[in-house]
């Protein structure tokens, strides 16, 4: 049984030169976790030539993810570009170990780019999101923080669960 393409690019029954296409898919089309919009925006432009296939993609979306300090909730663009190379020339794969080259078979009516599309918006996001970098205050996430390392400081009372785990001699 063949699976379902995500996001799939006829490169069989077009004409050699330059084509454009656009989608608009949901984020979980290609598999992307909550947070990514409702609406993922996808730019491709495709140069077919007798050996090759060349795709450039953009893709954007606008993000809601929380503060990983503060937990407050920030909407953020996330954008990625990049380029993929289809060929049926053997000598294409001869030096290169780059993953943005691919073989394809002159039979193949489609390429699937929905698994690189999502790969590249992954890679987008920052590693940190935190509201300085979105141009949040931080006097306001500072604060959050703060509040939440000093709770207890003031509090004498204790949880009677873990009395029991006080008496042990580790």
């Amino acid at each position: 049984m063949e699976h379902e393409k995500q996001i799939p690019i006829r490169v069989s029954g077009i004409s050699e030169g330059h084509h454009r296409l656009e989608f608009d898919v949901p984020p979980a089309a290609v598999d992307l976790p909550e947070g990514y919009g409702d609406t993922l925006h996808i730019d491709v432009d495709v140069d077919k030539s007798t050996e090759q296939v060349l795709v450039s993609v953009t893709a954007h979306a606008d993000a809601a993810f929380d503060c990983d300090r503060c937990l407050k909730p920030l909407q953020f663009p996330v954008d990625a570009s990049f380029v993929l190379v289809y060929s049926s020339d053997p000598e294409d794969f001869d030096d290169d170990d780059s993953d943005d080259v691919r073989a394809i078979d002159p039979d193949d009516s489609f390429v699937d780019i929905g698994g690189d599309v999502k790969d590249y918006m992954l890679l987008s996001l920052p590693m940190k999101i935190v509201c300085e970098a979105f141009g949040e205050s931080i006097e306001e996430c500072d604060a959050v923080v703060e509040k939440f390392q000093n709770r207890g400081d003031d509090d004498d009372s204790s949880d009677p669960r873990w009395d029991k785990l006080k008496d042990l001699n580790l």
